[in-house]
């Protein structure tokens, strides 16, 4: 007798588990937090895998939009924010590419990784041209110069879908203009080559103002290197009128919304 009723024990074992299973992504699904919560108090792993695309629940909640599950999983002791699903996404890289600014937030302020190998968040924030997100991850210490697997940063995304003014706050926070990825193309070629020629002619525009400063500070510093030689005792003036100012004539993009809502890209970058 006990030996048949431990059989069908066993039988029914299986089937509840793969009940609690089903019932656990289905409730994600459906943002039914309570459902979720009575899963997790009998016992149910938080870091479940689901088999379609690797997701954990917490993942899921965020492509789901299920916001009153993804807070209870957040809070939930043992669950990993750094999982991945099988396309690499973690849960704050979902987050921002669904622009949801407060899971992004969420995620930060419960110590999210915001930097790592490969396609990052910021990545994904600036290829959405979404600045409430884009801002935050850089507050993080988001790299802003992050590369994809073939070296693509968020500039050059930005650029390529025609957020200028996410390239504006990308360039002005330190985003470098000049690099290439294993395509050998710079932000500047991703605007030119989606037809966005504000943008295109906004960089070009900083480039060469950025490459006119560093001439001038590289000439002054010759020449005070040159009249130390002569002069050890009498340093030069701090402006000296040999140096000529040829940003003068500099003509700055003609495109109004680089003006607006941040620095324009004509001011000077002092």
């Amino acid at each position: 007798m006990l030996i048949g009723l431990a059989a069908i024990l066993a039988a029914l074992a299986p089937r509840s588990h793969a009940g609690s299973y089903d019932d656990f992504f289905k409730a994600v699904k459906m943002d039914r937090a309570q459902v979720v919560k009575s899963l997790l108090q009998r016992g149910l792993d938080p870091n479940l895998v689901e088999p379609e695309r690797g997701d954990t629940g917490l993942i899921l909640a965020l492509r789901e939009e299920s916001m009153d599950v993804f807070r209870l999983l957040l809070e939930t002791p043992g669950i990993s924010m750094e999982a991945r699903s099988r396309n690499g996404d973690n849960a704050l890289m979902v987050a921002a590419f669904k622009n949801n600014k407060a899971a992004v937030e969420a995620l930060l302020a419960k110590g999210a990784e915001v930097n790592r190998t490969g396609w990052t968040a910021l990545h994904y924030a600036a290829m959405a041209g979404s600045n409430e997100i884009v801002q935050p991850l850089l507050d993080a210490s988001a790299y802003i110069d992050a590369e994809s697997p073939n070296k693509t940063t968020p500039l050059m995304l930005a650029a390529r879908g025609g957020h200028i003014l996410t390239v504006k706050l990308l360039h002005d926070s330190g985003a470098d203009a000049s690099l290439k990825n294993d395509l050998g193309m710079t932000a500047i070629d991703f605007a030119r080559q989606n037809e966005h020629p504000d943008i295109v002619e906004g960089l070009e525009y900083r480039l060469r103002k950025q490459a006119r400063k560093e001439e001038q500070a590289s000439r002054l510093a010759a020449a005070k290197a040159i009249a130390r030689l002569h002069q050890p005792d009498n340093p030069l003036p701090a402006c000296p009128s040999a140096i000529p100012n040829e940003d003068a004539g500099f003509i700055s993009p003609a495109s109004a919304r680089w003006a607006a809502p941040s620095e324009a890209f004509q001011g000077n970058p002092d």
